[in-house]
């Protein structure tokens, strides 16, 4: 498998089966292997994850399939307007959280964000990716009413479904289902909360590599949270399986 940052959640991954471009609007695109199949994912509409440009993918040689959340939504009218052909339209897949969808060698599973629209559980053969969105513990200082806490809540709750479906992986295939990368928001704008989702994460999912993103490209903040991780010793079993994504 290899990986490669574009820019804040943009990242492509090739995969034996299939390439996949997950919140790509912005930055260089790297060369990819033109005969293989192309999955484009936007996890949801907000103008950091999702733009237009993604339909110049549409003529693939390898056929591209786009999945998006369930919040993005394309009229006829609204696609013309951009200079894109309705036509498009029909290698879309639109996906409401908690629930499914079948490629050829690729299974996509998708979680509910605490923002808006999805994360993305990838099964490519017999390698395994998450991307969370804007699936994030979001605490923000000063929030009024139960916000925060209900952000608490459904994180917690997403993270178990996922934690789930890898459980039922492991059973069903009678091996211990990690995954193989995962792409976590590490948000600096957080302040003292920026590290929030991504402990619990890591606590929860077993995983060989994780990839920090939404961060405004601040990147000291992986940094920073490397050495978090050595002053704290139950987090410094995780310090290698944090990637530089630059």
């Amino acid at each position: 498998m290899k990986i490669t940052y574009i820019y804040h959640s943009g990242y492509l991954v090739e995969t034996e089966p299939a390439t996949f471009l997950f919140d790509y609007y912005k930055g260089k695109l790297p060369a990819f292997p033109a005969e293989k199949p192309l999955v484009v994912f936007a996890s949801h509409k907000h103008p950091d994850h999702f733009d237009f440009k993604i339909f110049d993918l549409q003529n693939h040689p390898g056929g591209v399939t786009y999945v998006f959340g369930n919040d993005i939504k394309l009229s006829d009218k609204y696609l013309q307007r951009h200079g894109v052909d309705p036509a498009v339209k029909e290698k879309i897949y639109r996906m409401q959280p908690h629930t499914s969808l079948t490629l050829p060698d690729v299974t996509i599973h998708t979680l509910k964000s605490t923002d808006a629209g999805v994360a993305f559980y990838v099964k490519a053969g017999e390698q395994r990716i998450y991307h969370a969105g804007d699936l994030n513990w979001w605490h923000w200082d000063g929030e009024l009413g139960n916000f925060n806490k209900d952000q608490e809540r459904v994180y917690k709750e997403e993270i178990t479904y996922l934690k789930n479906i890898l459980a039922g992986e492991s059973q069903s295939e009678d091996t211990s289902a990690a995954l193989d990368a995962a792409f976590i928001p590490l948000d600096p704008r957080l302040g003292a909360a920026y590290c929030y989702g991504m402990d619990y994460f890591l606590f929860r999912i077993p995983v060989k590599e994780v990839y920090p993103m939404h961060m405004w490209e601040d990147y000291d903040v992986i940094k920073r949270y490397l050495n978090y991780c050595r002053e704290q010793e139950d987090k410094m079993q995780y310090i290698s399986l944090i990637k530089n994504p630059l």
